[in-house]
């Protein structure tokens, strides 16, 4: 598969798994799922995808030599976000708190559908893609990205 990233340029990805997880429905969902919450038709700034955004974590997590399996937990760690994101924490009452919900869906989420079943194929534990504590790489990729996205804006 090639990936032609405005970022990273085009990448040739040749590991079976990042191939069929990009492909499944729950990754592709992500491309209708605005990046900043706001969908672009009512942002006065030009919107990532969520998609975008989790493809330029695998992609730099592969740069910076992360192990598949740190590279698929960069991949999915937004898979299970709605329309408007961490918004939604506000919706249910959750104002000024740890905008949770997302995170909090992430495991059942990965457990529940076609994931599972991608990574069960290829000898991945769903538990062990979310249990972020053990990739270090990725949790460094996230303060690069919550830093980007604050100088963009």
């Amino acid at each position: 598969m090639l990936i032609n990233d405005p970022v990273y340029g085009r990448q040739k990805i040749d590991s079976k798994v990042l191939i069929e997880l990009i492909k499944s429905v729950p990754v592709q969902r992500l491309k209708k799922i605005a990046q900043f919450a706001i969908p672009d038709k009512y942002y006065f700034v030009k919107n990532i995808t969520r998609f975008e955004h989790s493809v330029g974590v695998m992609l730099l997590l592969r740069k910076l030599g992360a192990s598949e399996k740190e590279q698929i937990a960069g991949l999915l760690h937004d898979v299970s976000h709605t329309a408007f994101s961490h918004l939604i924490d506000w919706v249910i009452g959750n104002a000024g708190g740890d905008e949770s919900y997302q995170d909090e869906r992430h495991k059942s989420f990965i457990k529940s559908n076609a994931l599972a079943k991608i990574l069960k194929k290829y000898s991945y534990k769903p538990q062990e893609i979310f249990e972020y504590k053990h990739f270090g790489l990725l949790e460094e990729s996230f303060l690069c990205f919550v830093q980007t996205e604050w100088i963009i804006l």
